[in-house]
């Protein structure tokens, strides 16, 4: 191709040879620079950095990693003659900490308290019994008792690049 641009045939010594062999290297790096910028620019071969990049443009930020909840059925009873207090139950399952705040009224038997597990991420899921628990303030514990009323759920992973590929 360089013989029929210079319009003769050419010799491995040719200056127009030894140009075009010195600059060649450096036109094939520049064009797979190219290559690797343009897909990184398509959803599909994007990651990392310039997937992070295409989620601003777009704005789908990635979606953060979520700790597991749990419904827990509280009951019992206020001592006369307190009317209304305020509670942080405390419930570890597992080896997993779980917490949520509740407010009890006098005349309340049972409330049904959502507890958040203080870990995010998958760890806290399915974990199906209370291994121990606490209610502060700690005078109104001798009067409660706690049930797990399911399982824990919704605990998730920071999200990964397939998944954000793909809400993208």
């Amino acid at each position: 191709a360089l013989a029929q641009a210079v319009g003769r045939p050419m010799e491995d010594g040719d200056p127009e040879m030894i140009a075009a062999a010195s600059i060649l290297p450096f036109f094939s790096q520049g064009l797979a620079a190219a290559d690797i910028a343009a897909k990184s620019m398509m959803l599909q071969f994007a990651t990392g950095a310039a997937l992070e990049r295409l989620s601003e443009l777009y704005d789908v930020p990635r979606l953060p990693a979520a700790p597991s909840r749990v419904r827990v059925c509280v009951t019992g009873s206020l001592p006369y003659p307190v009317r209304d207090v305020s509670f942080v139950l405390k419930a570890v399952l597992d080896g997993h900490e779980f917490t949520g705040t509740m407010r009890w009224l006098a005349g309340t038997s049972e409330k049904t308290v959502t507890l958040t597990c203080s870990d995010s991420g998958r760890a806290g899921n399915g974990l199906s019994s209370i291994d121990e628990w606490s209610i502060e303030p700690e005078r109104f514990a001798a009067d409660m008792s706690v049930t797990l009323l399911e399982p824990s759920a919704g605990g998730q992973e920071t999200e990964d690049d397939d998944a954000l590929a793909q809400r993208i």
